[in-house]
């Protein structure tokens, strides 16, 4: 694990409130990505910064077994128009411990990263914390992601 300083990302994109509970997350946020990839949103955000998808956690009601706000988007300019279709989320500039998930990205890679994540004693804010699917997460079957957590 690193940490980084990133300054502030405006993120635009679809949303569910869900929770880490059983039969909650694990079926509400794998929905949010069939809608995602099936609305072709992508195509919707003419703005974008970059093809990098974020998979944003964020209004977070206390820690991360509470309720909490996931959002699947892209960055775009600060000065950017939302598109009345989608909702915006402002990553405040913060420390973030950078995290990597491999493998199979369908299929616990990711929850296997938050797993472990969930087990460290990090002094986590619960601002924003996100995921970034780049290049290397082109193959899902097998790719690479970061995971950004902030903390204090």
């Amino acid at each position: 694990m690193e940490t980084q300083k990133l300054a502030q990302l405006k993120i635009v994109g679809i949303e569910i409130r869900t929770q880490n509970a059983p039969g909650k997350a694990e079926q509400d946020i794998p929905a949010l990505w069939g809608k995602f990839m099936s609305e072709n949103i992508s195509a919707q955000l003419p703005n974008k910064v970059s093809e990098e998808i974020y998979c944003v956690y964020c209004e977070y009601e206390g820690d991360h077994l509470a309720p909490y706000t996931a959002l699947i988007g892209y960055a775009i300019p600060e000065s950017a128009a939302v598109p009345s279709l989608f909702k915006a989320i402002d990553i405040p500039t913060s420390d973030y411990a950078v995290f990597k998930a491999e493998g199979d990205l369908t299929a616990g890679a990711v929850f296997d990263a938050w797993n472990t994540i969930w087990k460290t004693d990090l002094n986590r804010t619960y601002m924003a914390d996100f995921e970034v699917y780049g290049e290397e997460a082109t193959n899902p079957k097998d790719g690479k992601i970061e995971i950004f957590v902030a903390i204090k």
